[in-house]
């Protein structure tokens, strides 16, 4: 017994300390990227139980989330129902608020399986905090916000943390691109359907435990990024297998046990992790921000009125000046006080744009607050696919009710037509052949004379 206790590692009472806390990750669909929006599928993930669940929408997906998700809704008669548009079968789906109440129940029963368990932790991955933003405003919706506190103790976001680590050797953060690299041995999730829920939350849960258990990187790996930042997978595996001194190898050679990997990988999660406080100090926020795009519509409004391309460029211009402060009013007294400078300050001050885009937006502004300048319009260039695709069509000919084409059959129809015979006969027929026609003389009224 001695001996046992003596070989136990000393991460076993971090574990112990850390392993009050349960990490799931999860993921929802939805039905556009909107806080007004509403969840169409909310999954999650733990090693030893999953949950997953379609939610009947009121509102229609809009064409992106469709295309993303593969799901839209139909109506039979008076049914409205949700259809995948991959196996082309009716999803079986509940009420947001009976998925929202088997969902806390699930997690209620996944806080049970560890005794004295402070809480759950949510893992999600996302280049912004949606994810918590819709879970919140769904929970506040139907007065489920104290069960949910009482449960979930905060979010982590593992997208930063792939960033840092993959930030020179990648170009696109999606959760595909992170599988291939991190899961490389595991073909079942790297060909995996990225824009179901179920698939995106386990998958954020087993590459947040791979990057938390990641050795650090050598000097030469650091390196070999910086000279090549466009480097795929096998390269940098390439990179991984290089010969190393003796003393890393002898210390890299001793491996993990699960119970230190689990260890490290609740350390790093709760360093990580914000509070559920937070995120609703923060979801007030964007109903701020939301406030401030809704005064910015006149300005943009151009933009709105044309193709994808130019409303997906309002949208940007009018979410990055409301995040960074800038309302109709602020807008406003900028230039009635500095004109043209206090725009182009104010603009430049806007990291997230291009050179370009920043040129475009000054000059949108400058003009909208200007009375004596036109309004910016986008220039549309037109689109000739359309003609080049019906130029090989045949279309077909069709024929006035007035001017009608010769009809079938005449000869049968007009067979006892002697003038239809008439018409008939050769030019070399018997004239005794060809019926008479008697001729009726018409009798003139003489003219009378005036005496």
């Amino acid at each position: 017994m001695t001996g046992s206790a003596e070989n136990v590692p000393e991460t076993t009472e971090v574990l112990s300390e850390e392993g009050k806390y349960k990490i799931i990750g999860v993921d929802i669909d939805t039905t556009g990227r909107r806080l007004i929006d509403e969840i169409v599928h909310v999954a999650g993930y733990s090693p030893k139980s999953d949950y997953s669940q379609y939610v009947m929408p009121y509102m229609n997906l809009n064409p992106a989330a469709r295309q993303r998700h593969q799901v839209r809704v139909i109506t039979i008669g008076f049914f409205r129902m949700l259809k995948s548009m991959q196996t082309y079968k009716v999803m079986k789906t509940k009420p947001e608020y009976a998925a929202l109440v088997d969902f806390l129940q699930w997690l209620e029963s996944q806080k049970a399986t560890i005794p004295n368990c402070k809480g759950v932790i949510l893992l999600y991955y996302e280049q912004r905090n949606f994810v918590p933003y819709m879970l919140l405003e769904a929970v506040k919706k139907y007065d489920m916000l104290e069960r949910f506190k009482n449960v979930v103790t905060g979010f982590a976001n593992m997208f930063s943390m792939a960033k840092m680590e993959y930030g020179k050797s990648l170009k696109y953060f999606t959760l595909r691109e992170m599988a291939k690299v991190s899961l490389s041995s595991q073909d079942d999730y790297k060909n995996a359907f990225e824009g179901s829920a179920k698939i995106r939350s386990r998958l954020t849960y087993e590459i947040t435990h791979y990057l938390a258990n990641k050795p650090p990187k050598t000097e030469a790996e650091s390196d070999a990024n910086v000279e090549a930042p466009e480097a795929d997978g096998a390269s940098a595996a390439a990179v991984q297998s290089d010969p190393k001194p003796e003393s890393e190898s002898k210390a890299e050679e001793v491996p993990r046990t699960e119970q230190q990997k689990d260890a490290v990988f609740y350390e790093v999660i709760v360093a990580l992790s914000t509070s559920v406080e937070e995120n609703l100090k923060e979801l007030d926020g964007q109903q701020t921000i939301l406030d401030r795009q809704n005064s910015l519509r006149s300005v943009f409004i151009n933009y709105f009125k044309t193709t994808l391309y130019h409303r997906v460029k309002g949208v940007t211009y009018r979410r990055v000046l409301a995040e960074q402060g800038f309302d109709m009013d602020t807008l406003q007294d900028i230039w009635t006080r500095e004109k043209f400078e206090g725009i182009k300050q104010a603009v430049d001050s806007l990291e997230e744009l291009k050179d370009e885009e920043k040129s475009e937006l000054i000059q949108l502004l400058d003009c909208h607050f200007d009375p004596e300048k036109a309004p910016v319009k986008p220039i549309v260039r037109k689109n000739n696919n359309n003609k080049r695709r019906f130029q090989g069509r045949r279309q077909p000919q069709r024929s006035s009710p007035r001017k009608r084409g010769p009809q079938k059959n005449t000869q049968q129809r007009n067979r006892g037509s002697p003038q239809k015979k008439m018409q008939q006969a050769a030019p070399g027929d018997c004239a005794d052949n060809v019926p008479k026609v008697e001729i009726h003389e018409v009798p003139v009224a003489p003219e009378i004379c005036a005496s």
